[in-house]
């Protein structure tokens, strides 16, 4: 038999044991976890899994296997500069990896292009360890982006390496930004397909070879493919509100009542230079100064005719050079440049006496026509821009920038622009 002060001691023990240093232990397992310094290395880990770097404000594990972020920072990591804020990530352990939802990611204003490249290299160096993230909205300031936007991976097996950013919309939005590290060299692709909701032009503008000022109220609906490290993007669709000015130097004075229409867009470029271009062109009525005729007649083998031909003639006989604006109430054509020129095709209805290629009518009577059998050299288009006063177009600096879009000359010529 035990003496009782033995058995009381030998009580006290156990429960030492087997009550108190167990909750002290899970005491400290929970103290531990929820010491800043350790919520900090699991968001410095999952931020390494994406490739980026990322400060927190509030970080918190409420069970085991999840973890919760809030008041996130993205900062640029060569600079530290603040790019994005995200007010909420939720992050669970799976079988396939670590899953995030997050709340509403928000890019600085003027970070777009930062937050685009940020991202690129993200996604070059997710790890398996990541599955997948889910942002409720993605924003660039008070503007709205993408909602329920996902990266995930799309790899055939579990290597993780083809990942996805991906955003569908219920009025047919769709964004789409893929890495494939399974091609070597790895490639990534962007895609985007506005739906039936037009986006402003000037939110599309800085990733195409094309004009950023369309005008204030020019929007873009079709689709938007880009290869980013081939340097090379795609364009199909069409454009509204667009202000022909963009397009044509101040001098020859193109202006419309109404902004013109582009449509049937189909582009492609490489490195900056258009490789095809192909659209068509729509306006109402409006007015032209008398260079737009000249350069039309000389340098894109159009024909005057009608209104436009009398005043020509009547000026001629005057030996003035008229300086009253040309008024039309009809423009429409086909302009289509890659290797083998630029061919222009008129798409108005043609008036008596002609069969087809008028483009430009005032009061039903044709007053420009069009050379749509022969391809004209692609240098011909230079003097369109050239700086008035500048002896030759290949000293004018907005000519030179122009010739640098253009597609490189074909000598073989292709066959006649088809209706």
């Amino acid at each position: 038999m035990l003496h009782q002060s033995t058995k009381r001691r030998l009580c006290r023990a156990l429960f030492l044991l087997a009550c108190l240093l167990p909750t002290f232990a899970v005491t400290g397992v929970i103290a531990w976890r929820l010491r800043p310094d350790y919520s900090h290395k699991q968001l410095a880990d999952l931020a390494a899994g994406l490739g980026v770097r990322v400060e927190c404000g509030q970080c918190y594990t409420p069970r085991p296997g999840e973890r919760r972020f809030a008041d996130l920072r993205v900062l640029h990591p060569e600079t530290g500069a603040l790019i994005a804020t995200l007010d909420t990530l939720r992050c669970a352990g799976t079988d396939e990896g670590v899953v995030g939802v997050a709340g509403v990611l928000t890019i600085e204003v003027g970070k777009l292009a930062d937050a685009g490249r940020v991202l690129c290299d993200s996604l070059r160096g997710v790890t398996a360890g990541v599955a997948s993230i889910t942002f409720a909205e993605v924003r660039c300031g008070n503007q709205l982006l993408a909602a329920d936007a996902r990266l995930t991976s799309e790899s055939p097996v579990a290597d993780r390496r083809v990942w996805s950013l991906a955003e569908e919309a219920a009025d047919g939005r769709r964004f789409q930004l893929v890495r494939n590290r399974q091609l070597d060299p790895p490639t990534t692709r962007l895609t985007l397909e506005t739906g039936a909701a037009p986006l402003a032009w000037g939110r599309l503008a800085g990733l195409t070879p094309l004009p950023a000022a369309l005008g204030p109220a020019a929007t873009f609906a079709g689709k938007l493919t880009l290869d980013l490290e081939a340097n090379h993007g795609q364009l199909q669709g069409g454009f509204n509100g667009v202000d022909l000015a963009a397009f044509t130097p101040p001098e020859s004075g193109l202006h419309t009542h109404v902004p013109a229409r582009l449509y049937g867009v189909d582009l492609a470029w490489q490195a900056g230079r258009f490789e095809r271009l192909d659209l068509c062109v729509e306006a109402a009525a409006g007015e032209a100064a008398w260079p737009f005729a000249d350069l039309a007649r000389y340098q894109l083998r159009c024909v005057l005719t009608g209104p436009m031909l009398t005043a020509v003639e009547e000026n001629i006989r005057l030996q003035a050079y008229p300086n009253t604006p040309l008024a039309f109430d009809a423009l429409a054509f086909r302009l289509r440049l890659d290797g083998a020129g630029c061919r222009v095709l008129g798409l108005l209805s043609p008036s008596a006496g002609f069969d087809q290629n008028c483009v430009m009518q005032r009061q039903g009577q044709t007053m420009l026509v069009a050379d749509g059998e022969h391809a004209q050299p692609l240098d011909a288009l230079l003097p369109l821009v050239q700086t008035p006063g500048v002896g030759s177009p290949y000293a004018c600096p907005r000519a030179v920038e122009l010739l640098a879009k253009l597609p490189t000359q074909d000598p073989t010529n292709a066959p006649a622009l088809q209706r």
